[in-house]
């Protein structure tokens, strides 16, 4: 695990995501902004350890720090990115993220392959974010400020996985299962909990206890109270139904959502979400 690079070296023409993505993860892993050059490199180049060659150049090899992919056989689920992410040993923190998946499959396999995971014909054009396409465009227009951005994304990226390698390692210790009405609810009394960590951690106890979770209660991350979030627009939850509780800040429209305006006890949100059960 090389963080002496000194240059970084990936193919010309258009960038995408999973090349942007990989010298963004080896500028951060090594702490720097690190310069990008998009063009072939030569022998010499290659056989340097300390420039990282990505996505190009027909080599696999951390210990030169080359990180193609294209020389592999068909059908190998790798990218550039997971390579470097392999080499610098955050794979397992990175693969918390389901968009870690579909950038493999998606430079790998190409865009049906990523359908046909989803249970699709073809893949939805809908789903590419016009900001992920502007930002590409840009640093092909100016390679010089390539490093700065992708850095910048994976700095972000990594301090999301860290934090909720943290969320749900705290989760784990203090957390508790209740029941309201034979409803399971995770009872967290956590601030700053991220959507990724509430995801997995209730998945995790749903496969615990064969039982899926249908609410979790956590304290606002913007205000003073508790919010209450339903899960997979579980049919038995409607929080709109608490709309003119006097104990209420927000409940949305479409009830997956509510928060309340002041922290509470585990038997007062009790009490609300009875309220909130359909029939």
């Amino acid at each position: 695990m090389n963080k002496n690079i000194k240059l970084i070296i990936s193919h010309p023409g258009k960038t995408h995501r999973d090349d942007f993505l990989a010298i963004g993860l080896i500028q951060s892993i090594c702490g720097k902004v690190i310069k990008v050059e998009r063009r072939n490199p030569t022998q010499e180049e290659l056989d340097d350890p300390d420039i990282a060659v990505v996505d190009f150049g027909g080599r696999h090899d951390p210990k030169t720090s080359c990180y193609d992919h294209h020389q592999f056989p068909r059908g190998t689920k790798e990218c550039a990115l997971t390579l470097v992410a392999q080499s610098y040993k955050v794979e397992k923190v990175l693969s918390r993220f389901d968009w870690y998946f579909v950038t493999t499959i998606l430079d790998s396999c190409g865009p049906f392959a990523v359908a046909r995971n989803y249970g699709l014909e073809s893949f939805p054009p809908g789903l590419m974010s016009p900001i992920e396409n502007s930002i590409l465009r840009h640093t092909r227009k100016f390679p010089e400020v390539e490093a700065k951005i992708s850095k910048q994304v994976m700095d972000d990226v990594l301090e999301e996985a860290w934090e909720t390698d943290n969320n749900i390692k705290w989760l784990r210790e203090n957390a508790r299962l209740e029941h309201v009405r034979e409803i399971p609810v995770i009872w967290s009394e956590i601030h700053n909990l991220n959507d990724l960590a509430k995801n997995q951690y209730r998945k995790e106890v749903s496969f615990q206890t064969k039982n899926s979770v249908a609410i979790q209660v956590y304290y606002d991350n913007r205000n003073e109270g508790m919010t209450f979030f339903r899960f997979d627009d579980d049919k038995r939850i409607d929080f709109s139904k608490l709309e003119n509780d006097p104990k209420i800040l927000f409940a949305h429209k479409n009830g997956f959502i509510a928060k309340t305006k002041e922290k509470l006890s585990f038997e007062q949100c009790a009490k609300l979400i009875e309220q909130s059960i359909v029939g």
